[in-house]
């Protein structure tokens, strides 16, 4: 009986997290996308559970012991399809994906080179990191990338943004991670952050000299309200609205590749989810002031589809079909605006992953970079000061 326990606790916890990222389970959902990221070795677990079930059931027999078999079994199957789909993805992408990182997390050099102030809020410096190009073919092309956390949280060396600032550093691209000003209860910068990123990229531009990068090759990176920066700012560029210039030459944004980016605030805001609706609201309220029937232009400045132009820069966007935090059928609405307006994008959707699916060495992750360093190498390493066709 106390064996049955033991064995049955963990196998029905991780059959309730496996099928909630099948199903609509309140909580389980939301765990089951996170253990999506690490599938592989769910599936591990799930198989271990499963043979220990077996033996106890061959070894005393009960109809406990039968439901734990069969928990642990679905459990077992549940992640296996779900690693199978995201195979499948990687094969569809043409990339090769490392089981042994998947599997277990790779320890990873995220030591930027340099720290730098890019410019000053107050009394606050903002800071932000350089990493330089390994081996690069004359002057590296550049990524300026923007962490997430809800606009509220986070900064330059939380969350995805060092890692894969040292994986696209070592295949030749020159890196800058971003800090921007936190958003708070006192302190709504709905309409300062953006100017701060934008800030960011002009400092890269000018400095980009001193770290052998190309200020005439960039490309931004974004992840979850990062995400929503970049692209806000990237389009608003493109279109001559912040009128940014580095020794009088205009600056341009080639690409643009945006991890789960929060495109539609009001969607995010107004979240069904019983779990995490209240917290969510309380993001979009801290960054705007209040709700959008009190401030709707404000939610509309930040909204991602309001800048849509012709010249909105190549964008890739990549997210988790299950992501509880930003709604995926508002991520798929931005793309069909962006091809309405002749603007070329590229979906990556990762099957059954959630928030965050590109932790270090996972699937989504190894996939992630590799199609974002096709989608530069079309639009960013080979641009030479003519804009591309766009809507191709």
């Amino acid at each position: 009986m106390i064996a049955t326990f033991v064995v049955g606790t963990p196998a029905v916890l991780l059959f309730l997290c496996v099928g909630g990222q099948y199903l609509p389970l309140v909580g389980f959902s939301i765990a089951g996308a996170m253990a999506s990221t690490r599938i592989f070795p769910v599936a591990l677990i799930a198989l271990g559970l499963t043979a220990a079930a077996a033996v106890l059931q061959a070894w005393s027999p009960s109809t406990g012991g039968w439901l734990v078999l069969a928990a642990a079994v679905l459990a077992f199957l549940g992640a296996a399809l779900n690693g199978f789909q995201q195979l499948g993805l990687a094969r569809r992408e043409n990339v090769v994906v490392s089981l042994a990182s998947a599997i277990r997390r790779p320890r990873v050099d995220l030591t930027p080179d340099a720290d730098e102030v890019y410019t000053t809020d107050g009394d606050q410096d903002l800071l932000l990191s350089v990493w330089r190009a390994v081996a690069p073919e004359g002057l590296a092309p550049m990524i300026v990338m923007v962490h997430g956390g809800g606009w509220v949280a986070g900064d330059r060396g939380s969350g995805s943004t060092p890692g894969h600032a040292r994986w696209f550093a070592d295949r030749g691209y020159l890196v800058v991670g971003v800090d921007y000003s936190l958003a708070s209860d006192e302190r709504h910068l709905w309409d300062v952050q953006e100017g701060q990123i934008a800030e960011a990229i002009r400092w890269a531009v000018q400095n980009a000299h001193r770290f052998g990068g190309d200020s005439r090759r960039i490309a931004l990176v974004g992840e979850s309200a990062g995400g929503n920066l970049v692209i806000n700012v990237g389009s608003r560029i493109a279109a001559g609205e912040r009128g940014l210039e580095s020794s009088g030459t205009p600056v341009t944004v080639s690409a643009i590749s945006a991890l789960y980016p929060a495109t539609d605030l009001r969607a995010i805001r107004d979240s069904p989810d019983l779990v995490l609706r209240k917290w969510l609201r309380s993001l979009a309220e801290r960054y705007t002031g209040g709700s959008p029937d009190v401030y709707p232009e404000r939610y509309d400045a930040v909204d991602s589809s309001t800048h849509i132009r012709p010249t909105t820069p190549p964008t890739l966007l990549a997210f988790g079909t299950r992501d509880h935090l930003v709604p995926p059928w508002t991520i798929r609405a931005y793309a069909r605006r962006l091809r309405d307006a002749g603007v070329e994008v590229k979906m990556l959707e990762v099957p059954y992953s959630g928030h965050g699916f590109d932790e270090e060495g996972s699937i989504g992750c190894q996939v992630y970079r590799e199609v974002t360093l096709s989608w530069f190498a079309s639009h960013v390493e080979a641009f030479c000061g003519i804009r591309p066709e766009h809507g191709r």
